[in-house]
């Protein structure tokens, strides 16, 4: 039954209080004056059951409503003092791909001067302690404390709600501290496993990074400190697979063998349908279910420019360059280090390039994982036994430059109508055609996480709102003249003001509004769509006529480029990082093909990494749990042909170059230590996994 509420004023300034400022267990019939007067619900959607505050956002269509804020809107800074807020939080209900955001939020005038973030949330029956921090930075004027839906469809209930006072070094809450990483120490589920953090001062914290690239003030089993451990780990690593054999019933291409199931071997990997769903068949005729890992060999460097204070030891000139990756975080070019790669120099000697593959190799076969997926480095594929994936890049130059806004993270959008697309791809993949050309080779990527824009006509829209020489506005123009014949028609079908055809070039802010209008629009970005896939799909063929074309590896899209991609790729990819797959079908019309996960993950935060991932994981254990059920749930799709894991090895403590990504999401560490309890359950994944793919249950 839900509580009426009552709303009670603030004073501006929160008392001192040797008790906890809040403590509410949600135990009695009525909720205490105390929560009433700090925290601020939404009414509409609270409930109080079982002794659990229950927040409904189940039927949510938004994106940051507040369901819980503290203090109450204009009535407090959460100043002059540091606090913890917790509480315990169970997962009742759950659909979309997004999760729960806690959050303390800083401010000086309309600046977020510095934030602590927790996501959590991500499955039904989640339970777990969630907690962020405030600090007592006088400059700060506003702090809040909310509690969001963030695109997630949940119903969550909580408990044991505390606000606490703490102590709490204020140098944590200084304004670009960690700077350049994606995720701080003060990271949620990383912080509320090592709260002994808080307590130091910044001259013990820094350097945080040690000579390995590890984080310091941790320990974790495997955990490197020395180079002898690094040697250490190789003799342990042999060891332990000599317990446990390889998997059997496997070909020379990890296919399946299996009398029942033998089909016509061409030499190269292809696809078929069998008994309703896709699979790979490989050069000797036997099913073959992609079951990968991205990045394999890839390590990459992280910044140290104006960061040379976070790293224990940086010596030796041969580990330092320079990035020009200034898109995101760094806006000029900066010196990186290579840890990772210093790493593999003590631990395998400084040609480990040339004998890496067979490391790679071992791992993969008695792993369980059948395929190198995207960024496998050449110096892995071009020796290794492994079947792979390559990627490659279609060379554009012209990006479509507009007054309207487009959606572009990695990159601008490209304009696929310039006149030398053609030329310089079918140039580009003539030139890869030995990496295409090879047995082991299951296919190509093209591209990865394009800026397709997520909603029809806003592609049209910015190619309305360039400029006169913009080959995309130009091809426009002539798809009018086509249909049209005259300014006058298509100034009648658009309700435009349009001079002539030259005005249609120089005009840059009009876009219409008619029906006709938006069927126009969307045959311009149909027409786009098809450049980049027919050009694609032919210099791929043209250099190799038998290789298959994985796609471009989605991650924003809409229906018409997915519908399209059906018609041109042998595989449609994407990027999922979701709970499972049961959204990843084609769009009413498509053509039926098989469909590919070029990246998913589940990252953990119990180790020395502060961030988990795009979907993130307080413990392995977790990780573990999730794992099983995504591959579980794409084995039994009958569209998923295979899914890779990103990525090989951890990221980077201090954050990689560009956009300071470090996510715990490998299956080695960043000092090539296998993540063992991690691996042996994909191991353990990977020898059920025909078993269940080809089970009658769906």
């Amino acid at each position: 039954m839900k509580k009426q509420l009552t709303l009670l004023l603030l004073s501006t300034t929160i008392a001192m209080a040797q008790m906890p400022l809040v403590n509410e267990n949600f135990d009695d019939a009525n909720v205490s004056e105390t929560f009433q007067k700090y925290f601020h619900i939404d009414v509409s959607r609270t409930s109080f059951e079982n002794g659990r505050m229950v927040l409904d956002y189940s039927d949510y269509e938004g994106g940051w409503d507040k369901a819980l804020a503290f203090p109450k809107k204009n009535k407090a800074k959460l100043t002059g003092k540091s606090y913890k807020i917790s509480f315990d939080y169970e997962i009742l209900s759950r659909n979309g791909s997004g999760w729960w955001t806690m959050a303390v939020q800083r401010r000086k005038g309309r600046e977020i001067v510095n934030d602590s973030t927790n996501y959590f949330g991500t499955y039904v029956g989640q339970k777990g302690t969630a907690m962020v921090f405030s600090n007592a930075n006088p400059s700060i004027e506003k702090g809040e404390f909310f509690l969001a839906a963030r695109k997630t469809k949940s119903k969550i209930a909580i408990d044991n709600l505390k606000v606490e006072e703490v102590q709490i070094q204020d140098w944590f809450f200084e304004k670009d501290i960690f700077w350049g990483m994606k995720q701080t120490p003060l990271n949620g589920n990383f912080i509320s496993q090592n709260l002994h953090l808080l307590k130091l001062s910044k001259e013990e914290f820094f350097p945080f990074v040690d000579k390995f690239g590890q984080f310091k003030h941790k320990e974790w089993a495997n955990k490197i400190h020395s180079i002898e451990d690094l040697k250490k780990r190789t003799k342990e690593e042999k060891a332990f697979y000599k317990k446990i054999g390889e998997i059997p019933n496997r070909d020379k291409y990890f296919g399946y063998i299996n009398e029942n199931y033998k089909f016509n071997a061409t030499g190269r990997f292809r696809t078929e349908k069998v008994n309703g769903r896709w699979f790979f068949i490989t050069p000797e005729g036997n099913l073959f279910w992609s079951f990968g890992v991205n990045a394999v060999g890839l390590y990459q460097p992280s910044p140290i420019s104006k960061r040379e204070h976070f790293f224990e030891d940086i010596e030796g000139k041969q580990y330092i360059k320079l990035s020009n990756q200034t898109r995101l975080i760094f806006k000029e070019p900066y010196n990186t280090f290579a840890f990772e790669e210093r790493n593999m120099n003590w631990k395998y000697g400084k040609n480990w390039r040339d004998t890496y593959w067979q490391v790679a190799d071992t791992r993969a076969k008695l792993w369980g994982v059948n395929t190198f997926g995207g960024w496998a480095q050449p110096f892995v594929s071009k020796h290794s036994n492994v079947p792979y994936a390559e990627i490659t890049s279609a060379p554009v130059r012209m990006v479509i430059k507009s007054k309207a806004k487009l959606s572009a993270y990695w990159r601008d959008v490209p304009d696929y109508f310039d006149p030398n697309f053609r030329k310089r791809t079918m140039r580009h993949f003539q030139i890869l055609k030995p990496r295409f050309n090879k047995p082991h080779c299951i296919g190509v990527f093209v591209d990865n996480e394009l800026p397709w824009q997520s909603e029809n006509l806003k592609l049209a829209r910015g190619i309305l709102c360039a400029g006169k020489t913009q080959h995309a506005k130009i091809k426009f123009a002539e798809v009018l003249k086509a249909k049209y014949g005259n300014i006058t028609q298509l100034n009648k079908a658009w309700n435009s003001t349009y001079k002539n055809w030259s005005d249609f070039l120089e005009v840059d802010t009009f876009v219409p509004q008619t029906k006709k209008g938006e069927t126009d629009m969307l045959k311009i970005e149909e027409l786009m769509y098809r450049e980049y896939f027919s050009v694609c799909r032919d210099a791929l063929k043209s250099a190799d006529a038998n290789v298959l074309f994985l796609g471009c590896r989605f991650s924003s899209h809409n229906p018409l480029v997915r519908k399209i991609a059906t018609e041109y790729c042998d595989v449609v990819s994407y990027n999922w990082y979701k709970l499972n797959t049961d959204d990843l079908t084609h769009p009413e019309g498509s053509i039926d093909k098989p469909i590919i996960v070029g990246e998913y993950h589940f990252g953990s935060q119990d180790k020395g990494t502060f961030g988990g991932g795009l979907r993130s994981c307080k413990t392995m254990q977790e990780r573990i749990a999730l794992n099983n059920a995504y591959v579980n749930n794409a084995l039994k799709n009958p569209n998923v042909i295979g899914i890779h894991w990103f990525r090989w090895a951890d990221q980077i403590t201090s954050g990689r170059q560009n956009d300071g990504e470090n996510y715990g999401c490998g299956m080695v560490d960043i000092c090539d230590t296998p993540v063992y309890d991690f691996v042996m359950s994909v191991r353990n994944l990977s020898e059920k996994m025909y078993k269940v793919r080809l089970s009658e249950k769906k």
